[in-house]
């Protein structure tokens, strides 16, 4: 057989055609690329879907739909009043207390946890004996504080308790007619106020093992709950925690020195029969294992973070302001995210700290609406906003909404205003005053309640000087004559000829001061001049019932505007109208109330001898806060009328430091309870509603301004 010769060049170019210049190859390449690389995005996704974010592992379905968590955390600054745990804990925690009948023990005590047990095993600091310093306003009840649990929670128990229940009408609490009362009970009641409250465990202790407490002494208390706990938000103390608080024996003689008394329910079974739990109720010295009419005494717990101001004395006790519990929520990703984040009251937000945020988010926060508002976050942040103490008239100015342009020549809100405009309206309102820039409130104003010097009161306005006005919210208990139009002293005389003003010289000299000395109560005239009636009135009430609260009451500016308005000044006996006519009365379309007091002068542009500015510790409202307030100019229109939406209308009529005008009998502007300014003579007898101000530096405050969170100044 004859072999063909090797032809390599022809066998070459078979590979050739085959090799990496081969469209085969090209192509092969190509998708296999292709398809390494939806292997990658494959696997990198599904990575993504199980991935760590933030410390934990989080599952995601895609990257669109995952989900970011923003925590918000409040900074107040160095708060001069500061949470009620820190408050508590400056007492010094003792230890080992006696449990006999006789024990005398009193104070804070410490029980360590048990960390076998416990979720944490922290200390439990509880109150024992006969304590004088543990006493909680809150939600209109006065409390007292029982423990500090060992999750840092407060818990605290009402001093009165509500209607009696049959309690042994089930084995266990859940179901128990107690339960479904206590709970009727916070809805009614504390429903409102439930941002302060903390969910957390209460034991109902169905292990049969009360009897045993009932020992002297008991060797078994524990604050570890011997059965499965329940989570409340409000429920009863266990005979284990009456027993700290100071021990109760089945010992009829035994008078036990504790802050706790009554016939009341506890949440301990007496003992296990086999077919029921027969709950425990409570009297001084003694337990029962009964089904009674016994009562139920709410027991809640305050969230760690409660802010307080006060010093736990039944004088003084320590009352709720504010929390500062940290805010979290979920969003999904890159979308914009807002959450309410509200300071502690007395507080406002620190525009030269702003907001802060972790992991390179952005935040922003509006005054306006409290409001925080993360920008796209991509990843789980906190949010710092930085708030700081304020002074009482900076957080009044703060804290409320504005009002501009306001409409004088009619009541606000009158009967054909909408809620819309009502809101609108409603606020302060900014202009000068004697001092600088005033505040004052206008329209329907329902958290401008203040509680001083034992009595409740309406803030009136912000000062130019940064005081605050604040009006009696009640009448004195008597009404007075105003028997002539000079407010403040000197009695003009008038006869048919003609006017003679004598004895009061302080236009000369304004503002008039009238100086108060708190030791002797004497009130003295330092321009001389004889005293109003109604300055005689205002004074002795003063005497009476803010003698002791002197220092934190100014000298205030008081306007008894006697300028010239129009009318016959001549001493003939036509009328002669004074300034706040002139500006409120003598025209319906061009009303210009002003809280600058005029220069008291006559026709001719005489300074006169008396009324004008007055500097003194009381005195009234005038017509022009009137106006300003939203009270109606307009006389005997009732469409006009402010109607008792607006705070400062009341259910009868009051005296102002306005004079009106005068004919032989002096006219003085008056708040006629019909809601419209009205004028009416001297000698008749209307309510008398006392005015004052308040210092603003180191003045000590707490509270919100609403109905049951007024703001009280300490």
């Amino acid at each position: 057989m004859k072999l063909k010769r090797f032809n390599y060049k022809k066998e070459l170019k078979k590979v050739q055609k085959k090799g990496i210049y081969s469209k085969t190859f090209k192509y092969t390449c190509f998708y296999s690329i292709l398809g390494l690389a939806l292997i990658s995005i494959f696997i990198y996704t599904s990575y993504a879907m199980y991935m760590y974010d933030s410390g934990k592992r989080t599952a995601y379905n895609t990257q669109a739909s995952k989900k970011i968590k923003i925590h918000a955390i409040i900074s107040n600054g160095n708060s001069e009043d500061g949470s009620l745990a820190d408050k508590i804990l400056k007492e010094t925690p003792k230890a080992n207390p006696t449990f006999t009948s006789s024990h005398t023990d009193k104070g804070l005590y410490v029980q360590q946890g048990d960390s076998t047990k416990s979720v944490e095993g922290k200390p439990t600091y509880y109150y024992r004996g006969n304590v004088e310093n543990n006493y909680v306003e809150f939600a209109g009840s006065t409390w007292r504080i029982v423990r500090i649990n060992e999750d840092e929670t407060i818990r605290i128990v009402r001093t009165e308790l509500i209607e009696g229940s049959t309690y042994g009408d089930t084995s266990t609490y859940t179901g128990s007619t107690a339960e479904a009362k206590l709970n009727t009970w916070y809805t009614n009641n504390l429903k409102q106020y439930e941002d302060f409250i903390a969910e957390t465990e209460y034991c109902n202790d169905i292990s049969g093992i009360g009897n045993q407490l009932r020992k002297n002494p008991p060797t078994i208390q524990s604050f570890v709950c011997r059965s499965t706990p329940i989570k409340l938000k409000i429920g009863l103390m266990t005979v284990d925690e009456w027993v700290y608080a100071g021990g109760i024996y089945d010992i009829s003689t035994q008078n036990y020195l504790d802050y706790l008394n009554g016939w009341n329910w506890s949440m301990t079974t007496m003992y296990n029969n086999g077919t029921t739990h027969d709950l425990m109720f409570i009297s001084g010295g003694y337990q029962y294992s009964d089904t009674a009419n016994a009562g139920l005494i709410p027991v809640i717990n305050l969230k760690s973070g409660t802010m307080v101001s006060g010093s736990g004395t039944s004088s003084n006790p320590y009352k709720v302001i504010g929390a500062v519990e940290p805010k979290e929520q979920i969003t999904d990703y890159k979308t914009t995210t807002t959450m309410k984040v509200n300071p502690t009251p007395g507080y406002g937000y620190d525009d030269t700290k702003g907001v802060t945020c972790t992991n390179s988010q952005s935040g922003s926060y509006n005054k306006t609406t409290n409001t925080l508002t993360v920008n796209s976050p991509s990843k789980d942040t906190e949010c710092t906003v930085n708030f700081k103490k304020m002074k009482l008239n900076e957080w009044i100015i703060a804290n409320y909404p504005k009002v501009t342009n306001p409409d004088f020549t009619s009541g606000f809100p009158n009967s054909s205003t909408t809620s819309s405009q009502i809101t609108a309206g409603s606020g302060l309102y900014a202009t000068q005053d004697d001092s600088g820039t005033s505040y004052i409130f206008r329209g329907k104003v329902d958290n401008n309640y203040v509680h001083f010097a034992n009595q409740d009161w309406r803030i009136l306005r912000v000062n130019g000087d940064g005081t605050v006005r604040l009006m009696l919210k009640d009448k004195l208990t008597n009404n007075s004559k105003y028997n002539n139009y000079t407010y403040k002293y000197g009695t003009p005389q008038h006869d048919k000829v003609g006017f003679t003003r004598e004895g009061d010289p302080c236009s000369i000299d304004s503002p008039c001061e009238v100086t108060y000395d708190n030791v002797t109560k004497i009130f003295t005239n330092q321009n001389g001049g004889t005293n109003s009636t109604i300055k005689d009135v205002l004074e002795d009430w003063y005497k009476t019932n803010l003698n002791e609260f002197d220092e934190q009451i100014v000298y205030g500016l008081f306007c008894n505007d006697i300028s010239y308005g129009s009318g016959t000044d001549d001493g003939s006996t036509s009328t002669l109208y004074y300034g706040a006519y002139q500006r409120l009365r003598s025209s319906t379309t061009n009303v210009t109330p002003t809280l600058v007091c005029p220069e008291q002068v006559d026709k001719n542009k005489q300074t006169r001898t008396y009324g004008g500015l007055y500097k003194s510790k009381i005195g009234l409202i005038t017509a022009d806060e009137l106006a300003m307030g939203g009270y109606s100019p307009v006389y005997n229109n009732s469409s006009k009328n402010t109607t008792d939406k607006n705070y400062l209308r009341r259910s009868y009529s009051y005296l102002t430091a306005s004079p009106d005008s005068s004919n032989f009998n002096a006219n003085v502007f008056t708040a006629y309870y019909t809601g419209r300014l009205d004028n009416y003579i001297t000698f008749t007898s209307w309510a008398v509603v006392p005015v004052i101000n308040l210092k603003t530096d180191n003045l000590t405050y707490s509270g919100t301004g609403e109905v049951g969170n007024e703001i009280v100044i300490r």
